[in-house]
């Protein structure tokens, strides 16, 4: 195991009313309020970004989600069709591997 994958990842969330992300420590705060998560960045376009952001109605959240692309469209319309899931989240959190700040990835959608 090198180093670097041994690096602790840091867990930064945007919650509905705050202004700014903030980095969750699970230990000593533990899980985030899923029902507060909102998306931590917005999906955009430019001639560095390939793809096409998409706009699509979840029945699951009952509201329209803001998608990065139509790969991700189709990702929703398939959990939105299963009955066990209850919550999709899209662009969640940040997660940062170590101390560098070219080691961030945003994950695509979450599913509960």
């Amino acid at each position: 195991m090198t180093e670097s994958s041994r690096a602790a990842v840091t867990w930064r969330f945007r919650f509905a009313g705050d202004k700014v992300s903030r980095v969750l420590n699970w230990r000593s705060d533990g899980p985030p309020d899923l029902a507060r998560v909102v998306p931590i960045r917005k999906p955009r376009s430019s001639e560095r970004h390939r793809h096409i952001p998409v706009t699509a109605y979840s029945l699951t959240m009952r509201d329209h989600l803001e998608l990065e692309s139509g790969l991700e469209h189709d990702l929703l319309r398939r959990l939105d069709r299963l009955n066990d899931i209850v919550a999709l989240i899209p662009q969640p959190c940040q997660l940062k591997r170590g101390g560098s700040s070219s080691a961030k990835n945003t994950p695509d959608l979450l599913s509960l």
